[in-house]
């Protein structure tokens, strides 16, 4: 995607922390983390929020996996011969139109997003998707930045309709341990921001 851009109008604090959340679970997903994310990992804040139990979760998990247990999970899970497969294609096969597979590409064209090659990152992608929706919110990666509006259609679209049913998989799969805690915060977060959505 494209270098970040400036805008004169600061992001309010609460479309800040979604951004951090977006762009970390975009991480994660994309790639297993290294040492030094597991370690920035194990200082997540917890409380008796759900958000807050989920990254105290999350925290946990990262402060007794290594790098190397980490990594060979996330092949297991996401690899060319894992078992899940964290593409909107897989759990929308066969649907067309506005809120298919297929028409991500020309979505992100019209919004403005400057794609990687295919082969090296699937624009239909869990961890794409998380990235795109930090960038309609904060601009990053060059395209506008988009009214609360316009992301709620996005978000319910092209990740609602299927990421629920993937992190579920991540969730309740036996090869999952770290990721089971990485599934259970994209979870949570996702409801929230589906509820916030609602009020708007």
């Amino acid at each position: 995607m494209a270098l970040p851009k400036r805008d004169e109008k600061e992001l309010p604090v609460e479309d800040k922390l979604r951004c951090l959340i977006y762009a970390l679970v975009s991480d994660l997903f994309l790639q297993p983390p290294d040492r030094k994310m597991l370690e920035r990992l194990r200082g997540l804040s917890r409380d008796d929020s759900a958000m807050g139990r989920a990254t105290g979760r999350l925290a946990e998990c990262a402060g007794t996996a290594t790098p190397r247990q980490v990594h060979d999970e996330y092949q297991g899970l996401f690899g060319p011969d894992g078992v899940l497969e964290p593409r909107a294609s897989a759990y929308l096969k066969g649907r067309t139109g506005p809120s298919g597979a297929d028409c991500l590409p020309a979505l992100m064209a019209r919004l403005g997003i400057e794609q990687r090659p295919v082969a090296e990152r699937a624009p239909d992608h869990a961890g794409t998707l998380f990235e795109m929706m930090a960038g309609l919110i904060d601009g990053r990666f060059g395209c506008d930045r988009l009214a609360v509006m316009e992301q709620r259609r996005i978000f319910r679209d092209h990740i609602m309709i299927w990421m629920p049913f993937f992190l579920r998989d991540v969730s309740t799969s036996d090869k999952a341990d770290f990721y089971r805690a990485v599934g259970d915060l994209a979870a949570t977060f996702l409801d929230i921001e589906d509820a916030g959505f609602q009020l708007v």
